[in-house]
């Protein structure tokens, strides 16, 4: 038997030992008596949150909502290109007399020299 065959059952002899005395075992010191349960489970449960828990809840719940079925509304939609019925619509677009004035800038044909 090699070393590494004798360490891995070594190892694994005191993992499983070390799981059956670590089982945990019925403490009946800690059980109650039947009719002390049998009180409690009659009493009304109630449960209450604070209103800062319940706001830290609907945030978390409204996250999750929304990474499972998408914000709707406004906002980038998925895929590329111009939201449907957004664009360039008439009458807007260069207009005649504004821009940049006759003679600014560079000579035309000035860049195409290279």
């Amino acid at each position: 038997m090699n070393r590494k065959t004798f360490l891995a059952s070594v190892l694994g002899a005191i993992a499983i030992a070390g799981a059956a005395v670590a089982s945990p075992t019925p403490a009946s010191a800690e059980a109650l008596p039947a009719g002390l349960a049998a009180g409690l489970d009659r009493q009304p449960a109630e449960y209450s949150m604070t209103a800062a828990k319940e706001r830290r809840l609907m945030m978390m719940q409204e996250a999750n909502r929304q990474q499972r079925y998408g914000r709707g509304g406004y906002g980038p939609r998925p895929g590329y290109g111009p939201r449907p019925g957004y664009g360039p619509r008439p009458g807007y677009g260069p207009r005649p007399g504004y821009g940049p004035r006759p003679g600014y800038g560079p000579r035309p044909g000035y860049y195409e020299r290279w």
